[in-house]
């Protein structure tokens, strides 16, 4: 080659590459992401059935030289499937660290509308197209109108996901300050990093926030993932995809005047500058929750993930997660929304408010905010004096009130998350503005089931 240019960009190239490479090995052996997840292991790690490649080695889901795809831009990176069947190729339940992720996608019924069981990661399984998942988003368009969409590397990054040590489970830890924090699976992903939230009630998209990988187990949240596209970060669905029958949350949709609308925008529902939330960006304000109240491990003090409401059934097979339920908006447990459903209780022998085994009850004690005779009344913060006016309203008096009648289900800017449903109370103050809040109780000023609140007040 007699072109000296010639000959130093073929030079050039030739030691970038070899720098490419040295700084991939450097990778692999001073234990670099891929190494260090659960992907990566060499003894525990990927293992599709080629037995050209060690375990835990990048050709176990990428070819060596192109994808199998038609559309590069869906599966790109050489990978031997589409996204979703190489991740069931081991997340099938044949593989010891790999629970069968396909459950609750499969076994679940179908998205309509207004109902939704899963998050739609499969056309097979979900009955809608493939998304519009493209590697590296980062705008907030990317997840909205027309291309908004669910697939397994929205929310885990194959190249950092991890495994706690336990088959088949890498979970965050219930109950306790830190139940919030980010599961080993969920590492790498890109979430939401508030740097400040805005006032008590504002919208989540006047929030100063950042979109980046979450890498740190002790420093990020779950919450942050499922805000990218739960949150007006993004464009939010025009639908009301509010459910039916008793699922119907008639506050989302309702029209009526002084109806204060539940929040859809979960950032703005959490946001802990609010004076009432679920403890999902901090722990809850009212520090003075009866011990009584909550049932184990909860308490005053703990934090939570979104996954400890939205996720499969207690009996159900598969991985944990927000992959799909047999109860409607992937709730671990059912729960009523609408009135006069009633459960028969039978140690009581009549008709009662609640049914123990609804989602609210998996943290806040059933006994003590429906059974009355199974508690003291000091086990609960809603009360005049000794009289329990929880199990007034849900279980001997009210028998077909439920919680979401008097309160929202994320967070509100109004102390305990007050938020009466008009359908069925009627409050000339307003759906908030009913309640009055005091140091010591608090006063309502509403009809409720032919019930004359003009002010009632209580007084602990």
């Amino acid at each position: 080659m007699s072109d000296p240019r010639a000959r130093r960009r073929l030079w050039l190239g030739a030691l970038l590459s070899g720098v490419a490479l040295a700084v991939a090995s450097w990778l692999w052996a001073a234990g670099g992401l891929y190494e260090a997840s659960g992907h990566g292991d060499t003894q525990t790690g990927v293992l599709r059935s080629s037995t050209q490649y060690a375990r835990g080695e990048c050709g176990h889901c990428h070819e060596g030289h192109a994808g199998q795809d038609t559309d590069p831009t869906l599966y790109p990176y050489g990978l031997f499937a589409e996204e979703e069947d190489v991740c069931w190729t081991c997340h099938d339940g044949t593989v010891t660290y790999a629970a069968d992720a396909r459950v609750g996608f499969s076994s679940t019924p179908p998205n309509t509308t207004t109902d939704y069981y899963k998050h739609p990661v499969s056309p097979l399984y979900s009955g809608v197209t493939p998304s519009d998942h493209r590697s590296g988003e980062v705008a907030p368009s990317a997840f909205g109108a027309g291309r908004r969409h669910a697939e397994c590397v929205d929310c885990h990054n194959p190249h950092a996901a991890a495994n706690d040590g336990t088959a088949g489970q890498s979970t965050h830890e219930p109950g306790g300050p830190t139940g919030n924090r980010l599961a080993a699976a969920l590492l790498g992903a890109t979430g939401l990093v508030v740097t400040s939230w805005q006032g008590a009630g504002q919208p989540f998209s006047s929030a100063s926030y950042d979109l980046e990988p979450l890498t740190s187990l002790t420093d990020n949240y779950e919450w942050q993932i499922c805000l990218k596209c739960h949150s007006s970060f993004t464009t939010l669905p025009t639908f009301p995809a509010i459910g039916s029958g008793n699922f119907t949350a008639s506050k989302i949709t309702s029209l009526g005047v002084g109806q204060v609308r539940e929040y859809q925008d979960l950032g703005q529902a959490i946001n802990p500058n609010n004076l009432s939330y679920h403890p999902l960006a901090a722990v809850g304000r009212n520090a003075g929750i009866p011990v009584a109240s909550f049932t184990s491990p909860w308490s005053a003090t703990s934090t939570m993930g979104c996954s400890d409401c939205h996720t499969k059934g207690p009996a159900a097979g598969g991985a944990e997660g927000p992959h799909g339920s047999t109860h409607m908006h992937i709730l671990k447990r059912p729960v009523r929304l609408q009135e006069n459903t009633h459960y028969l209780d039978p140690s009581w022998g009549k008709a009662i408010g609640h049914d123990p085994n609804e989602l609210c009850f998996q943290c806040h004690r059933w006994q003590t905010y429906v059974e009355k005779e199974a508690d003291p009344a000091t086990n609960t913060g809603f009360r005049d004096g000794g009289d329990n006016l929880h199990t007034k309203h849900l279980g001997d008096m009210a028998r077909g009130v439920t919680c979401y009648t008097c309160h929202d289900v994320h967070g509100t800017n109004k102390q305990h998350l007050i938020n009466f449903n008009l359908a069925y109370v009627t409050a000339p103050a307003g759906s908030q503005g009913a309640y009055t809040h005091s140091a010591s109780g608090g006063s309502c000023n509403l009809t409720c089931h032919g019930e004359n609140h003009n002010p009632l007040a209580y007084s602990r």
